[in-house]
């Protein structure tokens, strides 16, 4: 999609997806654009609305000039006026372990408050907000979700202290109810998981708030640095997404390897094809597929 400069005649920039994790931190990691995550904080969380008045960020900036040394989960660290702390960060892909990384690191917020000699009503209510481009929450049909600990029979609360709210954006309705925070979060949410210009532009008419972000996310989208940061973490993603299916594939292949070991001793020749059926659905390597099963490239074909 192609972005718009201020007189709205389009360039050949195209605009930054809002969901890649280190175009959100650039984006809401800026403290000229402090407002906007007051805006957004306001609008994804129950928090009071003074906590707003005073927002720091903790470590804004981008760690080197290219993320693609070391593949990572760049995130938004914020403190609230009262010291609350909030982490944020956008998931694009799903990967292994992400609901207890997420717990881990949450609880790691609250631990990293307590030296030596501390008491612990000096701990501050830590929260983490996770940006989903896929749905990881399996039994709700919900894009929002809010987890906390409290007992599983009488609802009884155990403690605010520790919060764990998840936005799946694949759920998102297609129109929000009118006013509130709900109709704000869908909006917020419709930004940052938009994929196309008109989208974008289309939100920017719904309100002051919407304007504004777009304006800013077209400025981004015009800073040349910005762009090679984002095709940097775009390629150390990709190669990590590789990395990843590899190992998979690998582990798969062994697994339905032995599986084909175990057919063949009591003759089960059909289930040595429907196992080269699933390996080929997963898209191993034919010859791989082959190799481990004695069957002919042509055999393999033919049943799918």
């Amino acid at each position: 999609m192609a972005a718009r400069a201020d007189n709205g005649k389009k360039t050949n920039k195209s605009l930054l997806p809002l969901k890649s994790d280190i175009v959100f931190k650039l984006f809401f990691g800026d403290e000229k654009n402090t407002e906007l995550l007051h805006e957004f904080l306001a609008a994804m969380l129950d928090l009071p609305e003074e906590e707003y008045d005073v927002i720091e960020i903790i470590d804004p900036h981008v760690r080197g000039e290219y993320p693609d040394e070391k593949y990572g989960v760049l995130d938004l660290q914020i403190k609230t006026k009262n010291g609350k702390k909030i982490d944020v960060e956008v998931q694009v892909f799903d990967t292994l372990c992400v609901k207890e990384r997420i717990t881990g690191y949450t609880g790691k917020m609250l631990a990293s408050q307590l030296h030596v000699g501390d008491c612990y009503e000096e701990i501050k209510k830590v929260i983490s907000v996770v940006l989903l481009d896929y749905n990881l929450i399996k039994d709700s049909d919900c894009f929002h979700n809010k987890y906390m600990l409290y007992d599983i029979k009488t609802k009884s609360l155990f403690t605010d202290i520790l919060e764990i709210h998840t936005f799946e954006m694949k759920k998102l309705p297609k129109r929000p109810e009118p006013g509130g925070k709900n109709e704000k979060q869908f909006l917020w949410l419709s930004l940052i998981g938009a994929d196309r210009e008109e989208e974008i532009e289309m939100l920017a008419t719904k309100n002051s708030v919407m304007k504004k972000a777009v304006g800013v996310l077209k400025k981004l989208s015009s800073d040349e640095r910005a762009r090679l940061l984002y095709e940097s973490r775009e390629k150390a993603l990709r190669d990590e997404m590789a990395r990843l299916y590899g190992a998979r594939a690998e582990g798969e292949a062994v697994g339905l390897a032995k599986g084909l070991a175990e057919g063949e001793a009591i003759g089960l020749t059909k289930g040595k094809r429907e196992m080269a059926k699933q390996m080929f659905a997963r898209s191993i390597d034919i010859s791989i597929i082959s190799e481990l099963t004695g069957l002919s490239e042509d055999e393999i074909r033919i049943d799918e």
